[in-house]
């Protein structure tokens, strides 16, 4: 049966090729805009290294303090050191959680005057077990350097290129981080800057840093620079975090004389960064805004050319009226010329919806910069995911639906004389 429908569509294909190249363009156009926006979220949700437990991560971005003695004193922004070894590292329900404080530095070689800017991100010994990172050589700093603040540091193979001109035999080198001598334990495979959290040319303890304290003076040293990220079991352990951390808080605040804290909505997961784009400042996490959103675009962008095809379908077989008016006199029912229709339609679509799934991920890739952070790599264990092509085949499926629907039902609603004769 299948058969008969390729060599059905492939006629088609040759009989009327204008009709059938305008339906295959408009369908790689639209299947193109929808997986586009597919792909942008797919990389941002995938699970790829350094980040392979995105799907199993918590992260707390966003610290709100409120003085006790005048609510209208607050401070929004990230969290102080103290909070995060204070509060965060009691927690018993997470696998694992560490503290980090994304910064710009200048660094270079020692004995080399010309330094230049990267990022790098001071953290703990805690890091290394959320995020996978490949060494090239050498390991992380142990808990021990990490307490006792060290002046060690990874850095990415890109980096140690720059500095060294090689990525091997660099354990051991000096290099100046703000003008501060630090010795490279270990080099790390480059981070795509789509790694949001775990991108960064360097990695420092802390506690090497002593500007990663806040004064006392500054909201009680509760606000500073540092994030965290957790790691659950499994994603069902979520709940049970987010109320640990909401006791903890209740308890540390207890304790604060003068300040309270707050975390807005929470810990947040991967997903709930993605709608919020990226940003913790909120309460509630708009989940129904988000996919009444993106559904409506995307089905905004299938209905447009869908009503075209309806059109180029409705003429096209017009053209077969006959044909199908002589299936009919053979006792073809209205179901079975409904089902030939949408079946032929459905080969046309899905290769229009290959073309379509193709060009995406070429346009995806020439426009990366404006999707992502500038310079973002994006390489095909990002775009080619399963889930990527259950997608598409739904969406080929959805439009030809759409537009070869009312085609069909039409066509199995023809009088047999009137199409016999040609006749409307």
């Amino acid at each position: 049966m299948i058969r008969i429908y390729l060599k059905q569509a492939w006629s088609l294909l040759k009989e009327n090729p204008l009709i059938s190249g305008l339906s295959i363009a408009g369908t790689a156009l639209a299947i193109a805009a929808v997986m586009l926006i597919i792909l942008v979220i797919q990389v941002r949700m995938a699970e790829y290294a350094p980040e392979s437990n995105r799907g199993r991560m918590l992260h707390v971005i966003a610290m709100r303090a409120v003085e006790k003695k005048n609510d209208g004193s607050t401070n929004n922004g990230y969290m102080g050191k103290s909070v995060v070894r204070e509060l965060f590292y009691n927690l018993k329900t997470p696998q694992v959680v560490s503290g980090y404080a994304r910064r710009t530095v200048s660094v270079n070689a020692a004995g080399k005057r010309t330094f230049s800017k990267y990022s790098a991100t001071y953290t703990d010994e805690r890091f290394w077990n959320i995020f996978d990172y490949e060494f090239l050589e050498g390991a992380p700093f142990t808990r021990e350097e990490s307490e006792s603040g060290v002046c060690k540091a990874i850095i990415s193979e890109k980096l140690a290129r720059r500095l060294f001109g090689k990525t091997e035999g660099i354990t051991g080198q000096r290099l100046l981080v703000n003008k501060k001598e630090y010795s490279i334990c270990g080099i790390v495979e480059d981070v795509s800057r789509t790694a949001r959290f775990a991108y960064a040319d360097l990695w420092m303890p802390y506690n090497s840093n002593a500007a990663m304290e806040t004064p006392a003076n500054v909201c009680g040293g509760l606000t500073g620079y540092f994030n965290v990220a957790m790691l659950a079991g499994s994603t069902s352990d979520f709940s049970a975090i987010r109320a640990e951390v909401e006791k903890e808080t209740r308890q540390f605040n207890a304790n604060s004389p003068e300040y309270e804290i707050s975390f807005f909505s929470g810990p947040l997961s991967n997903f709930d960064l993605i709608i919020t784009n990226y940003m913790g400042f909120i309460k509630e996490i708009p989940y129904a805004e988000w996919f009444l959103t993106q559904g409506g675009f995307i089905l905004f962008l299938l209905l447009l050319p869908a009503l075209n095809m309806i059109g180029i379908t409705i003429t096209s077989f017009r053209k077969r009226r006959a044909e199908i008016g002589l299936r009919k006199a053979f006792g073809a029912t209205a179901g079975s010329v409904f089902s030939q229709v949408v079946n032929e339609n459905l080969v046309i679509t899905f290769i229009g919806g290959v073309f379509g799934l193709v060009f995406s991920i070429i346009m995806l890739w020439l426009t990366r910069d404006i999707f992502f952070p500038s310079g973002s790599e994006i390489n095909l264990s990002m775009l080619i995911r399963p889930e990527m092509f259950l997608a598409s085949l739904f969406f080929i499926f959805l439009l030809n639906l759409m537009c070869a629907g009312i085609p069909a039902w039409r066509a199995g609603k023809y009088n047999i004389v009137k199409s016999l004769n040609n006749q409307e």
